[in-house]
């Protein structure tokens, strides 16, 4: 949602028949995808976001799912959303929502765990796995992050995710 309306109407108005996977960005700079829910195969917000888009308030599994669900029957194909240390809730393509509750993990910087996640989810529609895996799969990217002093954690890599949700088991 950096995109400008135009690059934005390029992007998703011109028939591109790829699967476009969206960061909401900001809440501010969300509404700008209104136009465009029904060309999103996967939509990542926060409770801030997801408020933007529906307006619903955003602050229990509950609702984060009942926003998901709104998001998905607006067209946006696969929803995750994003409540923190809380856990994230997701709609996948039938609709079928669910929530996963966070681990707790010692956080050192929460600078770059939402793009982790957004990573983590990319990585598993490459691999066609289903939303509640692929969303597992993300949290765990995220994890991984808030444990690391820089953004850009040096040891995400795909053996340290395995690893560590074998762990979870």
């Amino acid at each position: 949602c950096n995109l400008h309306d135009a690059a934005l109407a390029y992007l998703l108005g011109s028939g591109f028949s790829a699967p476009v996977l969206v960061d909401a960005v900001s809440a501010i700079k969300c509404p700008r995808l209104l136009p465009w829910l029904d060309r999103l195969h996967t939509l990542k917000v926060n409770a801030l976001e997801a408020t933007a888009l529906t307006g619903l308030a955003v602050h229990t599994p509950q609702e984060a799912q009942a926003a998901c669900l709104q998001l998905h029957h607006r067209g946006v194909a696969q929803v995750v959303l994003s409540l923190g240390a809380q856990g994230v809730a997701w709609c996948d393509a039938q609709g079928q929502t669910d929530f996963a509750l966070a681990r707790h993990v010692p956080v050192v910087n929460t600078s770059g765990a939402g793009d982790a996640l957004v990573a983590g989810l990319v990585h598993a529609h490459l691999q066609s796995w289903p939303l509640a895996q692929a969303v597992r799969w993300a949290m765990a990217c995220a994890e991984l992050t808030l444990q690391s002093p820089v953004a850009n954690a040096p040891d995400l890599s795909a053996a340290a995710i395995a690893a560590r949700l074998a762990v979870a088991a």
